[in-house]
């Protein structure tokens, strides 16, 4: 069975309909009408955001996640090639499934402004990037969302 159609079981099983999920995750309903008709793989980031509307783990939808034991190593590591090297898979494996995914099952709506945020970020030169960290602490010293902060508390270390 495919993501298409184990979309489909899971929205019947909640009584959502492919409209009210478009208008939940603000994926296009051309969008989600495809992937359940073609039985095609769900996107990640959509993934995440369908199983965070729908109260899911990310893994009963998409087959595809980096957090289910069945992709390959190859699969994990196939956006860093060039440093493979230099990073062991294993440690690649670790980090997504014990310090991001947690962080993307709490909060998944903001995905794409994060990959947006962290595509920037990268782009700055080091001064700029050091400057953007500083501001960071900063801000969070005074304006911290005190219910996000127990629940990144509650999580395992997130430091790299």
């Amino acid at each position: 069975m495919g993501d298409g159609k184990k979309l489909k079981e899971v929205l019947q099983k909640h009584g959502v309909n492919i409209k009210q999920l478009s208008r939940m995750t603000g994926i296009n309903p051309s969008t989600l009408y495809s992937i359940v008709q073609k039985d095609s793989v769900i996107r990640f980031d959509y993934g995440i955001k369908i199983a965070s509307e729908l109260g899911i783990d990310v893994n009963e939808i998409c087959s595809k996640s980096p957090f289910s034991a069945k992709l390959t190593d190859e699969e994990v590591c196939s956006a860093i090639s060039d440093i493979k090297d230099e990073i062991e898979k294993e440690q690649v494996r670790k980090y997504l499934i014990e310090k991001l995914y947690p962080i993307c099952k709490l909060f998944g709506k903001d995905m794409e402004i994060c990959d947006k945020f962290l595509r920037a970020y990268y782009q700055l030169p080091d001064m700029d990037r050091k400057e953007m960290a500083e501001h960071l602490s900063v801000t969070l010293k005074y304006h911290t969302d005190s219910e996000r902060k127990e629940k990144i508390k509650a999580l395992k270390d997130l430091r790299p």
